[in-house]
């Protein structure tokens, strides 16, 4: 495991502690989602998959993916 997989993980893990609700998409992303056109959209990073499950609310179908499995596991339990 990398140094950067372990940092994530790390993140992820400690975020995750007591996490009742899904994880909230950034304040940017749901002041800006009208302005995109719907439809497939790659998310990059996605960590806890926040913005991913936000944008599969709003009709978009997002592909994600992220170093992090601890990341993984908490957006693949919601």
């Amino acid at each position: 495991m990398s140094k950067a997989q372990q940092k994530w993980d790390q993140r992820y893990l400690a975020k995750s502690q007591g996490l009742e609700s899904e994880p909230v998409a950034p304040e940017y992303l749901q002041r800006q989602w009208r302005f995109l056109k719907t439809g497939r959209v790659l998310d990059l990073a996605a960590g806890d998959g926040a913005a991913s499950i936000f944008l599969a609310k709003q009709g978009f179908s997002p592909v994600a993916t992220d170093i992090s499995q601890v990341g993984w596991i908490v957006c693949l339990r919601l």
